[in-house]
């Protein structure tokens, strides 16, 4: 994996109406990233243990999750790495353009493949 700028990264894309909410490739990618020495933030890996605790998802639910998603972009991430698809996903596009308004370097799964 090239190297890129930061040592944090969130992972972005698409869940509602994939199966399994895309969780395999929010977990494939973070564990490419750790296996690199990257720091990862993923919002897969945060509704799990949530969801361990309880929590169901569901739609009314739907805003205060991608602003704590959104919390900790601007808390915590140096960087945003896109899934395939993440322009179709609402939440993965308002996660894109707040990293783009703070000023984060954004990479594409699509140019890293």
């Amino acid at each position: 994996m090239k190297t890129l700028i930061g040592k944090t990264v969130y992972i972005a894309g698409p869940m509602r109406g994939k199966h399994c909410m895309n969780f395999v490739e929010f977990f494939y990618w973070q564990h490419e990233f750790q296996k690199n020495g990257y720091k990862v933030i993923n919002p897969a890996e945060m509704d799990c243990l949530r969801m361990f605790n309880g929590w169901v998802f569901s739609e009314e639910k739907y805003r205060e999750v991608l602003d704590l998603d959104k919390a900790m972009i601007r808390k915590s991430a140096d960087f945003l790495f896109m899934l395939s698809g993440w322009e179709e996903s609402q939440g993965a596009n308002e996660e894109h353009d707040l990293a783009v308004e703070l000023g984060l370097p954004v990479y594409y799964e699509e140019e890293r493949k």
